[in-house]
């Protein structure tokens, strides 16, 4: 079985890896509606520690519709402190075992990820589980352009 995978198509290549992912805790809000409008969140999540954080947002997709990018999604800030707002709340997300990949480049073609991770998957016999995580490690809060945005995707394996 490989560990690694590069998968391409005529955009980008994906890198796509088995790795441990340890437990992290976070202050987060739960979002349901168009997945696009989540980070409309982030101000609220951080505001509610202080801005204390380590500046790495994610989302975790607990349900995602790719037809109508209808979802429900924990919007994430990493943080040690404990929220001032009752509308945000706090936990430890569990370490997971996972099939992940980088994206670079505008959130309209992050699919590709998924599909990159979907074929190592399939290709090598692991079962995929939920939640993804989807990690912004470059985006709209860097100033950078879209093509220069940083995502890592992860996806459970059982």
């Amino acid at each position: 079985m490989n560990t690694q995978f590069i998968w391409r198509n005529d955009d980008m290549n994906y890198q796509v890896e088995i790795r441990e992912i340890e437990p992290v805790r976070v202050a987060y809000m739960i979002y349901k509606g168009q997945v696009t409008e989540a980070n409309a969140l982030f101000p609220a999540v951080f505001q509610s520690v202080d801005g204390k954080i380590n500046n790495i947002p994610f989302f975790i997709y607990h349900e995602m519709d790719a037809q109508t990018m209808q979802g429900i999604v924990d919007v994430c800030e990493l943080t040690a402190e404990e929220s001032d707002n009752s509308a945000v709340k706090t936990k430890v997300v569990p370490g997971v075992r996972a099939l992940v990949t980088q994206h670079i480049g505008p959130y309209d073609t992050i699919y590709m990820a998924y599909q990159a991770i979907n074929q190592y998957a399939e290709a090598n016999g692991h079962k995929l589980a939920a939640p993804s995580r989807e990690i912004f490690v470059k985006g709209p809060n860097t100033e950078e352009p879209p093509a220069n945005f940083v995502t890592i995707v992860a996806i459970p394996v059982e």
